[in-house]
């Protein structure tokens, strides 16, 4: 019954007739023969030349075409400098980890990356995160991953860079999928649409159900864990106008739902979201371009934690946050255009974001005893010149400047008895406010465009703390991390350069950058169990308790490098690897982490793609490797290293009809991806075959 909820919701949204019209039209065209090929129109201005200038990590139509890794994160994946903080997929994870960063600047969980789907930022207003398993990576073109921070038009949330994600052009017919998985999974898809001269509209709904896997290993588990099952359902409508010539008005709508269990009876959460964007868009072509945004998002999130006995025999609810609504919204305007051999670009932005937790807590067996309601509000506002031409017919310059405006407000976190409301804590929480200057310089270099290319860039980014981190404390087992309203913003100052040759059927890129990342947000532990420590209370044999704090710099010096050949026409080969180094070169809140690892980052990082494409016939296969790396702050939980293959194929039936089957984790690789105080593992995805069907007309 859940699968027919995303049709309804899709069609809901949009309040037309359209399945009926795409029908008939798809018919027609398959009794009838071929129509008539109309350029369809979009919202997409042409990019700027700056993105000529900075580095851009690309994925194109045929990479995301492959079903070898159906989640976009893990598709992700097969790029080195992307990373989760935790090595296990949004199958599995909890969506307060699911937050991106590019080449290992961070400390924690939270988000270093922005996230744009067609230029509307869908990181989470609450916390930050992602969620991946509602993104409609069936629906999308490409993928840009722009490792440069967040100056220029990125602004805030683009510490490390930002994650451009496109949609497909707009197009006339229907299109469907389903598969089945291991641990009782079902995923399914569908999009249909109308694109014509004058408009298009189109329509996406996608759903997914699995039992899940057991997320700790077999000699660890105990009759309290259970199965880590997960559901997620989404619809999206996106829609254009041609109002002239040269002018575009576009709307986009989504609703998702996202369910887990995650291993425990009561360690679950659940979501619900909606976010609504209009665009409206100018080409200029011989004038100026020129471009307003608007979007607005809402998340219900519930969320709750376990504690379980050494035996694991007996669990118990310790926290439950029952109501933690995030909202936000924001626009947007650019402006571009010409000077002699100049291109300008100057925008601007706002984003204005509230959240709150309302959680009960302190359950000593009996039930809940406390109420603790924590939140406030953050706005983030700024403006940008960005200026490229060039300097002669080999050198290509870019520079730009940026400020920032941020405040935090409305700040509260009220502590009281269930029992008869007496309050037990109230803090006084003070607004704050500041302005951030940014900037970024870069070239690019061909000295006989022939395909060799020199390019170097510096720069700086901020990321202003989630709301999430201000005030949402949380809890993994037995370990606590405290929230800390007094966070300050983190700063990225950092440099890279890029040497790339194209040497006939191959390509080949090395890059160098080092990045120096100030207040930089960790979780540090400043207790641990058994005992009562503030302002948590007590904490369990085993466990630990940890508060988020900003640290004096984090260091990282990496090299990211990239080879890509077609040894035969159908076949072609992508190589990856990534070298991150990065280490805490400065605490002065906790100067015992000074020369450590930061937590969750590897030194060693690749992947390897093979792709193949004979007449019907397509099949891919992935290589990853991951080193080891610290589960923790004070470097004493190892995680393992790691080789994991993924496999697939295709075969085509006839014209728009395919079967195929794929094998994630082949050889069911042990993934770890986090382990506690005690030494419990949790684990990442074990083998899974996934087969399916595919029809498009």
């Amino acid at each position: 019954m859940k699968y027919f909820r995303v049709i309804l919701s899709a069609c809901a949204l949009v309040n037309l007739p359209l399945p009926s019209l795409v029908l008939a039209q798809a018919l027609a065209q398959v009794e009838d023969g071929p129509v008539e090929e109309v350029q369809v129109v979009g919202q997409r201005l042409p990019p700027p030349v700056a993105d000529k200038v900075y580095q851009r990590l690309e994925m194109d139509r045929a990479d995301l075409d492959q079903p070898v890794r159906g989640r976009l994160d893990d598709l992700l994946k097969s790029i080195p400098a992307f990373a989760l903080f935790r090595r296990a997929s949004s199958l599995s994870a909890h969506p307060t980890v699911q937050g991106p960063s590019i080449r290992a600047p961070g400390t924690n969980g939270a988000a270093r990356a922005l996230v744009l789907l067609d230029g509307i930022p869908i990181n989470d207003p609450f916390g930050g995160w992602v969620y991946w398993s509602v993104l409609p990576t069936d629906d999308l073109e490409s993928i840009s991953i722009f490792p440069a921070g967040g100056a220029g038009r990125w602004g805030s949330g683009a510490l490390s860079g930002t994650i451009s994600l496109t949609s497909r052009a707009p197009e006339t017919g229907a299109r469907g999928r389903i598969g089945t998985s291991s641990f009782g999974t079902i995923n399914a898809l569908a999009a249909m649409g109308f694109a014509g001269e004058e408009g298009s509209l189109q329509l996406f709904g996608q759903a997914f159900d699995s039992g899940g896997y057991f997320l700790l290993p077999s000699d660890q588990r105990g009759v309290v864990d259970i199965r880590g099952a997960s559901d997620a359902y989404s619809a999206r409508v996106r829609g254009s106008r041609q109002l002239s010539e040269n002018m575009v008005f576009s709307f986009s709508g989504a609703y998702f739902e996202e369910s887990r269990v995650n291993g425990l009876e009561f360690s679950t959460n659940n979501t619900v979201g909606w976010d609504l964007s209009a665009v409206l868009s100018h080409d200029g072509q011989e004038g100026p371009d020129w471009q307003i945004q608007a979007y607005w998002s809402s998340r219900t999130f519930i969320n709750s934690f376990a504690s379980v006995d050494d035996l694991r025999e007996t669990s118990r609810q310790v926290l439950s946050q029952f109501d933690v609504p995030g909202e936000g919204y924001g626009f947007s305007g650019m402006i571009r255009d010409r000077i002699q051999n100049v291109e300008l670009e100057v925008g601007a932005d706002l984003r204005r974001l509230s959240g709150a937790t309302n959680e009960n807590y302190r359950n000593l067996g009996a039930g809940f005893t406390r109420l603790r309601v924590a939140g406030g509000d953050e706005l983030i506002a700024g403006a940008y010149v960005e200026a490229s031409g060039q300097a002669t017919p080999a050198l290509l310059l870019s520079a730009s400047l940026r400020v920032d405006y941020w405040r935090n407000f409305n700040g509260v976190r009220v502590e009281s008895d269930l029992a008869d409301g007496s309050i037990t804590r109230q803090d006084v929480i003070a607004n704050r406010d500041g302005t951030v200057l940014n900037g970024r310089v870069g070239f690019s270099y061909e000295p006989d465009h022939g395909g060799t290319t020199l390019r170097g860039a510096v720069f700086s980014g901020f990321r202003q703390p989630t709301l999430n981190e201000l005030f949402r404390p949380f809890r993994v087992r037995n370990d606590i991390t405290e929230a800390n309203p007094n966070l300050i913003p983190e700063r990225l100052y950092g440099g890279d350069l890029e040497w790339s040759t194209d040497w006939g059927p191959a390509k080949v890129s090395a890059t160098y950058y080092r990045y120096w990342t100030l207040n930089a947000v960790a979780n540090v532990t400043i207790a641990l169990g058994p005992g009562v420590f503030p302002p948590t209370g007590f904490v369990p044999a085993g466990g630990s308790l940890r508060e988020r704090q900003n640290l004096g710099r984090v260091l990282t010096d990496g090299l990211d490098l990239f080879a890509t050949f077609l040894p035969w026409d159908e076949v072609s080969l992508t190589v990856r690897y990534l070298y991150a180094n990065a280490r805490i070169t400065s605490a002065s809140v906790a100067s015992g982490l000074e020369g450590k690892r930061v937590a969750q980052a590897p030194k060693h990082k690749a992947s390897i793609v093979g792709q193949i494409h004979k007449g019907r016939f397509s099949g891919e296969g992935h290589i990853i490797y991951v080193g080891k790396q610290f589960d923790d702050d004070q470097n004493t939980r190892v995680l393992d290293d790691f080789v994991a293959v993924h496999l697939n194929v295709q075969y085509e039936i006839r014209h728009g009809i395919s079967l195929f089957a794929t094998v994630e984790n082949l050889f069911d690789t042990q993934i770890q991806s986090a382990i506690s105080g005690s030494g419990i593992l949790t684990l990442g995805q074990p083998r899974l075959w996934s087969f399916g069907a595919s029809v498009s007309f």
